[in-house]
């Protein structure tokens, strides 16, 4: 599936063999008063879930069950991509940008090589913000 969309849509990311890499992002998935959110920032990071629901503008936000997740996204919630994640809502922290290739864990053995810039222009709407600490 994600294989398919990098084709698809002409990306430069491209799904290599995983590596440790100082550029590790991680996807978390939320349910913000049960509406779906998917927040990509720095795997070393520590997420400001307060600057979350502030962006937003909700009062919950909830780890969803791993089946709920994969039944909204298509993917296990270990292995969420930043792309090719259809109908869900995207904050990038402002942190990754100008960081180069960023390296997001796909599966036990591969990661996605891509670009923040890539990762915003592939989701729609999606919101830059400050949103780790």
């Amino acid at each position: 599936m994600l294989e398919d969309f990098i084709e698809s849509n002409k990306l430069k990311a491209r799904i290599m063999p995983f590596h440790r890499s100082s550029n590790l992002i991680k996807c978390r998935f939320f349910l913000a008063d049960e509406s779906p959110v998917l927040v990509v920032a720095s795997a070393f990071a520590r997420l400001d879930e307060q600057k979350i629901r502030k962006e937003l503008e909700c009062k919950m936000l909830e780890d969803p069950l791993e089946k709920e997740a994969l039944e909204m996204t298509g993917y296990p919630l270990d292995f969420l991509p930043p792309i090719s994640i259809y109908g869900i809502r995207v904050l990038i922290d402002k942190k990754l940008f100008g960081n180069g290739n960023l390296y997001c864990k796909v599966s036990e053995t591969d990661c996605l090589e891509i670009t923040a810039e890539e990762i915003r222009e592939q989701n729609d709407e999606a919101v830059v913000g400050d949103y780790s600490r």
